[in-house]
Order: C-alpha cells, then structure tokens, then sequence
C-alpha cells in the first residue's frame, strides 16, 4: 500500500508498505536510482516532481519469489500563503500556479473565517483578487481553500490557508 495516496503535492514523503506474511526478505526499487531492503514499511523522499515506478521484490524462507509495482506522482504546485490585492501591482492575485498539461479538472473554493464561501475558482491559473462573489473588497484576515485538481484518473486534494493583506 501507499500513504497517504499515490497522487501528491511535491514535495511529500510516501510512505509504502508490504504484507509480511511468510516473507523475510524485502528489495525496494524507487525508481529515482535509489532503493533499500530488509524491510516490509519504508517512506521515501522524492527529489522532483514526476511520476515514479515503485518495486518491490519479496522472498520467503522457501525462495520463492515475487514481484509487485506502483506508479506514484508528485504532482508540483505552487501555492502562495498571503496575497496583497492593494492596489501597488505586487501580490495581487491569490493564483495557484499548476501544471496545466493533461488538466482535466480544477476547483478551488475560498471560505471566510465563519466558513461561508467568498470565491470559488474553477480555471487553473485564474487568480483571486480578494472580492467576495458580490463584488466587495474581502476584508484582510485568514481565509481557508479547499483545492481538487484532477489529471485524467489522477486527483489531488489540498486544503490549507492563505492571508488577504491590505
């Protein structure tokens, strides 16, 4: 199995794991030239973003042997913590800067501090200026995103916050 998924924001550990049931022997492959063995749960730091094929090799006290792969994806995004739509042209826009490529699906909805929804973006690179969906100035603070962005089969979700400063 993987954890926490095998879609994620880059960068994130993944954490893999093999039933060890009768197996005494373990060889991971992770498919960055780096592997490890002799043991049934390892997590992993991936230097890029990309898409890597994950193998492991196990053996029993019998020999016999098997083998088993998993495709995981970092997925690179850059996602800014505070934005400043004041009017100086720095820092205008809350935008989420993703691979557009193969997008097939993006939405990102912005909840006030009372989680009442204040923007909801469904464009990738479409920006946020800090207006409420009737068209007020968002008042400075702490907001909460919600973001799901899909690639084919492929989806990653991400929540988190971001600072409107004025």
């Amino acid at each position: 199995t993987v954890s926490p998924s095998t879609t994620v924001f880059y960068p994130a550990p993944l954490c893999f794991s093999a039933d060890t049931s009768g197996i005494n022997s373990w060889n991971w492959n992770f498919g960055d030239s780096s592997s490890a063995s002799g043991v049934s749960v390892i997590c992993h730091d991936y230097s890029e973003a990309g898409k890597y094929c994950v193998t492991l090799s196990v053996a029993n006290n019998l020999g016999c042997v098997d083998t088993a792969e998993v495709c995981v994806y970092e997925v690179e995004a850059v996602i800014p913590n505070v934005f400043s739509p004041n009017g100086d042209g720095d820092n205008e826009l809350f935008v989420i800067d993703v691979v557009t490529e193969g997008l097939t699906y993006f939405k990102c909805e912005i909840f006030n501090r009372w989680g009442m929804p204040v923007a909801l973006l469904d464009k990738p690179r479409e920006g946020w200026d800090g207006h409420t969906s009737a068209g007020v100035p968002a008042s400075p603070g702490t907001y909460y995103f919600t973001l799901s962005i899909a690639w084919g089969d492929l989806t990653v979700k991400k929540n988190g916050f971001l600072t409107l400063l004025r």
